[in-house]
C-alpha cells in the first residue's frame, strides 16, 4: 500500500499520518511554492506515543531540535515518529499540473491520501 503525503517544505521531514502504512511507500507532496511530489521512500517502522515519551526515539535520526520538535506537536497528545529507506528524491519532481494530467480529478490531500498500486504504477510510468 502507498499513499501521499502533504506537506510544507520547511517540514519535508517529518509529519503525523496513518500508521497502518508500515512496510509501503511514500510519496511526498510539498505543498506551495512546490506544488510537486518530490520524492518517494519506504517505511520502516513507526513509533508512537505521547510527545514526551518518545521524543528521544524520533529526535536525533530526524534532525530537528528539541525547540522544534516541541512546536511542532505543541498541544498534540499522540506523536509518531516515520523511520524511513529507500529514501529517492526525484531529480525531476511532478507538478500539480503533471499530476492532474494523470489523474483528472487530482486535488493535493489537505494532509495525506491512500494510493493504490494502479496508480503509483501510473505516476511511475509517466514521470
Amino acid at each position: 500500500m502507498s499513499l501521499i503525503l502533504s506537506i510544507k517544505p520547511e517540514y519535508a521531514k517529518r509529519r503525523r499520518f496513518p500508521k497502518d502504512i508500515g512496510g509501503g511507500y511514500i510519496y511526498f507532496y510539498e505543498t506551495i511554492p512546490e506544488q510537486s511530489i518530490t520524492g518517494l521512500a519506504r517505511v520502516e517502522k513507526i513509533v508512537g506515543g505521547h510527545p514526551h515519551d518518545i521524543i528521544f526515539q524520533v529526535l536525533q535520526p530526524a534532525k530537528i531540535s528539541r525547540a522544534d520538535y516541541a512546536k511542532y506537536f505543541s498541544g498534540s497528545k499522540t506523536a509518531y515518529g516515520i523511520y524511513l529507506f529507500d529514501v529517492l528524491k526525484f531529480c525531476k519532481p511532478a507538478h500539480l499540473r503533471q499530476l492532474r494530467k494523470i489523474w483528472t480529478e487530482f486535488n493535493p490531500p489537505q494532509n495525506y491520501r491512500y494510493m493504490s498500486s494502479y496508480d503509483s504504477l501510473k505516476l511511475h510510468e509517466e514521470m
